[in-house]
């Protein structure tokens, strides 16, 4: 968001090693606010979770939060920032629509320092700390679907990297910050099989820069020989699975999202776990800020140029019911697990959805029987209890489960 201020000068405070964060302000807010309003409605189409970077302040948020509710009341945000320890005063935050539960938002490794080689002193390593938002869908006034973590992240930037005298220290915190980050991507993808998308300006290209690959250290994909800060530093693949930069998923002329003097270059990204991967439906740049003069930034008659860099908007699919089939492949939605079948006992070769699994249970036969098995997957997302529904199936099915006949029609019907 560009160093996105309010016209007030806050006092200023200090970080936690001590070091004057130092407020500024923009006299052409309300323009810039306005045109911010604009793109999340109109161009970037009012995403569900929004990650945004260079922000002042939760009271910006709030404002502009306001400012999208009277231009559509349908859109309902609501804000989220935890103030981190640039100097500058810049933080990363959330927008989330009314359509997420969100259970929280915490900062990663908000107190992290490492030792400056040139200064020989101890400095801070997230001057914009990554911050973690877990949530969930809400579909019908009710939680529902796959959770889904999201970070966003803003790291250092690519100034001075190739310097003859800062350059070493420029290197090794943009490592460390990649490195802090895949640490916490590794645990949070190891305690669960939830969705985790990494996004936001990592002020780092799609490959290597040849001293440190950013965005490779934080997916698991990187060639230590190709990096100059490797040859001084032990560079370890700390991401396992590794994730998926949908970025590289388009043409390549469409990869960019920032103009560095006429360069076009992509520093944006959005890094899908494997769990997230088969959600995955689209994804795209939002036009109208890398292609255009850098004049037009106080302009409020048009939306061109509210920032520096295009936004981009990842599509994933959702799982309303929780059924393990994702919606626009569901022929049952609102499938409750487990299902109200069998109404007595499950019968020998009956199926239904009887624990918390997507795997429909049975009684085997005491000899060899058919050996037949069915998943929501095979189903189209239906219970027996909706196949029964569907066929006009007798009492004999809702008392003991579907049976072999009944699914395999089913499922026949579903997947022709």
């Amino acid at each position: 968001m560009f160093r996105f201020f309010d016209n007030f000068n806050d006092p200023s405070d200090v970080n936690f090693l001590g070091q004057t964060r130092n407020d500024s302000t923009d006299r052409n807010y309300l323009s810039r606010k306005a045109k911010f309003a604009v793109y999340i409605l109109d161009v970037l189409d009012a995403p569900d979770i929004l990650a945004v970077q260079e922000v002042e302040k939760i009271e910006v948020l709030m404002e502009l939060a306001a400012d999208i509710a009277i231009a559509d009341p349908a859109v309902v945000y609501t804000p989220y920032l935890i103030e981190g320890n640039d100097v500058g005063t810049i933080d990363v935050g959330f927008l989330v629509r009314d359509t997420v539960q969100v259970n929280s938002v915490s900062q990663i490794d908000p107190m992290a320092t490492f030792f400056n080689p040139v200064s020989q002193q101890i400095n801070v390593l997230h001057d914009r700390p990554p911050l973690l938002l877990e949530a969930r869908a809400i579909t019908d006034g009710f939680p529902g679907g796959q959770p889904i973590r999201v970070i966003a992240v803003h790291n250092r930037s690519l100034s001075r990297v190739d310097d003859d005298v800062q350059g070493v220290r420029v290197r090794l915190k943009r490592l460390l910050q990649a490195e802090s980050i895949a640490n916490k991507v590794q645990e949070l993808q190891s305690l669960s099989s939830a969705q985790l998308v990494i996004v936001g300006d990592f002020n780092a290209f799609e490959f290597t820069d040849g001293y440190v690959d950013v965005v490779g250290h934080i997916r698991g994909d990187f060639v230590a020989a190709d990096e100059l800060v490797c040859a001084t530093e032990v560079c370890v693949d700390l991401v396992d699975p590794n994730f998926t930069n949908q970025v590289l998923g388009l043409p390549a002329a469409n990869r960019y999202s920032f103009n560095f003097e006429g360069s076009s270059q992509v520093l944006d990204h959005a890094l899908t776990s494997i769990a997230t991967d088969p959600f995955v439906r689209g994804f795209e740049f939002a036009r109208g800020n890398a292609d255009v003069p850098n004049s037009l930034i106080n302009e409020e008659t048009t939306v061109l140029r509210s920032s520096d860099h295009d936004g981009l908007v990842l599509f994933l699919a959702k799982d309303s019911d929780q059924d393990g089939v994702l919606d626009d492949a569901d022929f049952c939605p609102d499938t409750l697990i487990p299902e109200g079948v069998p109404t007595r006992e499950l019968g020998t070769n009956r199926f239904a959805l009887t624990d918390g699994d997507f795997i429909f249970d049975t009684t085997a036969s005491k000899g060899k029987g058919p050996g037949r098995s069915y998943s929501t997957a095979d189903t189209a997302g239906c219970s027996c209890e909706q196949i029964i529904d569907a066929q006009g199936l007798d009492d004999g099915h809702s008392k003991f489960g579907c049976s072999i006949g009944a699914m395999d029609d089913w499922v026949s019907f579903v997947n022709p």
